[in-house]
């Protein structure tokens, strides 16, 4: 935690947002019945980057991309998926819960696959 701190730091315009969990959103009746894949979690953390000089993005970017890269080697596989990385490996076991359903309510709805970007739910 302290190494991704400094990182953070180290560079302006990089934020790390902790919204923390629990009560309702952990009741393990409600996990059957939705895709929220974070019901266990007492936490959720958020990188974000922003610049508003152009000549900065590519320092913002490569610090996000850097933090990314040592949430991911400290075991951090499991994303919020409206806090998207471009650079996630498996974003569908990272973003959803409940996949099965959700692939099932794609194939029923959307079969053509018209709905899609490249980190979005596949069937």
């Amino acid at each position: 935690m302290e190494t991704l701190a400094r990182q953070v730091a180290a560079t302006p315009g990089v934020i790390w947002q902790v919204n923390t969990l629990g009560g309702a959103i952990q009741n393990k009746e409600f996990e059957a019945v939705s895709v929220f894949a974070h019901r266990d979690c007492g936490y959720m953390s958020e990188i974000q980057g922003y610049w508003d000089d152009a000549s900065r993005e590519q320092r913002v970017i490569k610090a996000v991309d850097d933090i990314q890269v040592l949430l991911a080697n400290h075991g951090i596989k499991r994303h919020y998926c409206n806090y998207p990385d471009r650079n996630f490996i498996n974003p569908q076991s990272a973003y959803f819960g409940n996949l099965d359903f959700l692939q099932k309510i794609k194939r029923h709805y959307d079969p053509s696959d018209l709905f899609h970007h490249p980190q979005g739910l596949r069937v």
